[in-house]
């Protein structure tokens, strides 16, 4: 192969990983905005089921609340992600079965133990800001009383659980994968700071 051959072909192929770059870029700031649209029409459209619900018991209300929630913060952007971003192959090597699954299994109870650490250092230092504006954003959860075992539960589920696993599967799965071949500083950051942008 000749030197003009060798410099014509890294060329094209520092072309086309910058297209596929752009690419990716393009589908992640458009799966983000769509994420923004969706959370913006639960929003509308709760005020307009409201009262329509008005004379439902509160389980019910919760229930309607944690269904339109899963779908339009959840199932949605997911979904959008999916179409957008096509992950394929990296989201099946993302998913699939650990290869140290019995190492992570071990690992849990020390790893759910520092995370407990954490939540209540977490705590104290919100306590350092109890009467302050800032605490509001604190207790957003922590404020919502369920009236009974089952809307605790249903509050458990959708906040503990589905929540928890979507944003993995959506985050982790997708936007951290299809960013990987651009370096995995590069996708940690993005993906945190979308992760952090869609909960701000």
């Amino acid at each position: 192969m000749s030197e003009e051959q060798f410099i014509t072909d890294n060329a094209a192929a520092a072309e086309s990983r910058l297209d596929e770059f752009r690419r990716v870029c393009t589908g992640v700031g458009i799966v983000l905005v769509l994420t923004f649209v969706f959370r913006h029409l639960v929003y509308l459209l709760t005020g307009f089921i409201a009262p329509l619900v008005s004379g439902a018991d509160l389980l019910t209300k919760y229930l309607l609340n944690a269904v339109l929630s899963v779908v339009f913060l959840n199932v949605l952007p997911i979904t959008a992600a999916f179409l957008v971003l096509k992950p394929k192959q990296a989201f099946r090597e993302a998913c699939g079965k650990p290869v140290y699954l019995g190492s992570a299994l071990g690992m849990f109870p020390a790893i759910y133990a520092a995370a407990i650490g954490v939540n209540l250092l977490t705590v104290w230092i919100s306590g350092l800001f109890e009467d302050t504006p800032i605490s509001d954003s604190f207790h957003v959860m922590n404020d919502i009383q369920p009236p009974d075992l089952a809307t605790a539960l249903l509050l458990f589920v959708q906040a503990a659980v589905i929540a928890p696993i979507a944003e993995e599967l959506w985050f982790r799965g997708i936007i951290l994968q299809v960013l990987r071949p651009f370096g995995n500083g590069f996708a940690i950051f993005v993906s945190g700071i979308l992760f952090g942008m869609t909960h701000g």
